[in-house]
């Protein structure tokens, strides 16, 4: 039906489905529009009026905007370029600080066996304080609740091993180091794969693999410098595979602590710690056995938190912006 005032538009004798060749001829028109308006602009910039648009079965521009809206499929926006990686050199350096930083603290926890049988169990005390306040100072980023939390957990954590002697604390100390800077990529991953990531299920992608990746290299290297490491003591916590896996305990508390998940990044450690202090006087296999236990229930949380898109975000850090 025509518009009143208007002469009557020419019978559609085109065949088939006229709407189809003028969606070609501005197909580049559809694909970016963002709603039916910038099309019935476009068409009306091409001189196409209601006349005209009576001839492809509409009443006027804007109903054979909208049909044209419909049926082209859009384009997505070409995905942003991934932010450019942190580069690896002021990570590793500050990963070698942090394990120079853990080596006193290990030191120090090393010698409480020793003050505690030489001197008596009064001495022993301000060693292991200076020790926890010696790991609070070479925490990861983070504020200082969760840096004194850090410091506590980390000296449970570490004190059963590094009573093995200054080889088991040269160990831990390098592990420390090595959490730091797998914690650092990781983050600087989440961000980067935040920042570039088409849809969230690709972000959980790109995601997954990391953390297994990283823990599976921590276990490795903490388990090649324990057999490396002469022990200096009989201590069952110190055995090579207990080293390696509070090694990657530490990994994952590093992880959790710049997640901005501070309870869990303290709590864990600290517990594994104080069971291992009530098993001194038992054999490896009870160590080992915990131990496994604790990264098998920590590391899948770890993995989810990591995948979290919020865990991407500057906001989700617990501390400070890192530099």
């Amino acid at each position: 039906m025509s518009r009143p005032g208007r002469p009557p538009a020419p019978p559609d004798t085109r065949p088939g489905d006229p709407v189809r060749a003028l969606m070609a001829d501005h197909r580049r028109l559809c694909e970016q529009a963002v709603d039916p308006l910038d099309i019935a602009a476009g068409l009306e910039d091409a001189g196409l009026s209601d006349a005209a648009a009576a001839r492809y079965r509409h009443a006027d521009v804007f109903a054979l905007a909208e049909e044209m809206y419909a049926r082209v499929e859009r384009r997505p926006e070409p995905p942003a370029p991934a932010p450019p990686a942190a580069p690896w050199a002021p990570d590793a350096a500050r990963a070698l600080g942090t394990a120079a930083l853990h080596l006193p603290a290990a030191g120090m926890l090393a010698a409480v066996p020793w003050l505690s049988q030489v001197v008596g169990p009064v001495a022993a005390v301000p060693a292991a304080l200076l020790a926890v306040g010696w790991l609070t100072l070479a925490a990861p980023s983070a504020g200082p609740a969760a840096r004194a939390g850090y410091g506590l957990g980390a000296g449970l954590l570490m004190a059963p091993a590094a009573a093995g002697g200054l080889g088991p604390a040269a160990v831990l100390a390098l592990a420390a180091g090595a959490a730091d800077l797998a914690s650092r990529r990781l983050r600087d991953a989440a961000r980067r794969h935040l920042a570039s990531a088409p849809t969230l299920a690709e972000y959980r992608a790109r995601m997954r693999p990391l953390l297994p990746v990283a823990a599976a290299a921590q276990f490795a290297v903490a388990g090649a410098a324990a057999a490396v490491l002469p022990l200096a003591a009989d201590a069952p916590a110190a055995a090579g595979p207990v080293q390696a896996l509070i090694a990657v305990l530490l990994l994952l508390a590093a992880v959790l602590l710049r997640s901005g998940r501070t309870i869990a990044a303290v709590a864990a450690p600290a517990a594994v710690g104080a069971v291992l202090a009530l098993l001194s006087a038992t054999g490896p296999a009870p160590h080992l056995v915990l131990c496994a236990a604790a990264v098998a229930l920590l590391a899948p949380y770890t993995w989810l938190v990591l995948a979290d898109p919020r865990t991407g975000s500057p906001e989700s850090s617990g501390g400070p912006p890192e530099d």
